[in-house]
């Protein structure tokens, strides 16, 4: 006869007949223990997975967590949906207002505090500059640039481009994986 603890860990009462083996894998196999994987390979490799399981993908930035239900890993923190992305992508999504200096061109880029692992899939950039400015801004996506979102800025009233060296502050809304 085996006794459950407080948390979950199976284990076996004196009367229990002596069989270490037997009892530490009943006693292990019940712990629920975080697992870390650090490529997409040892993650294929995880075996005897019961639904609840925990892990986290040190691969990853910021190492997200990630549940077993079952039949697959599913993001445990907030979902970000993001269409067209591969099976088992994590969406990123990165948000923040900068100072941008307009380059040649009529172009502004933004350094993202952190690259997206493998392409940034959607660009929306605002200007926030303080004052009535009259300018637009329109993003270029270029889905093979991961440390930076591109966008060119215009003048409102006749469609010019902003004059480069003109310091800009955008906010901008970025997605990718």
């Amino acid at each position: 006869m085996t006794q459950t603890r407080n948390n979950g860990a199976v284990v076996p009462v004196p009367s229990d007949p002596y069989n270490p083996p037997a009892d530490m894998a009943v006693m292990a196999d019940s712990l629920d223990i975080v697992r870390r994987v650090a490529s997409p390979s040892e993650l294929a490799a995880l075996t005897g997975l019961r639904a609840g399981n925990l892990m986290v993908r040190t691969d990853l930035p910021n190492d997200p967590v990630f549940k077993w239900d079952g039949a697959e890993w599913k993001p445990v923190a907030g979902r970000i949906l993001m269409a067209g992305l591969p099976a088992g992508a994590v969406p990123i999504l990165q948000t923040n207002e900068v100072a941008v200096t307009i380059g040649v061109g009529s172009a502004g880029s933004i350094p993202f505090p952190e690259v997206f692992p493998t392409a940034l899939r959607s660009l929306i950039v605002t200007d926030s500059t303080a004052g009535a400015n009259g300018i637009v801004v329109k993003a270029r996506m270029d889905l093979s640039t991961t440390g930076t979102g591109v966008f060119t800025a215009f003048n409102a009233t006749d469609g010019t481009g902003v004059a480069s060296g003109t310091t800009l502050y955008v906010n901008y809304i970025a997605g990718g994986y």
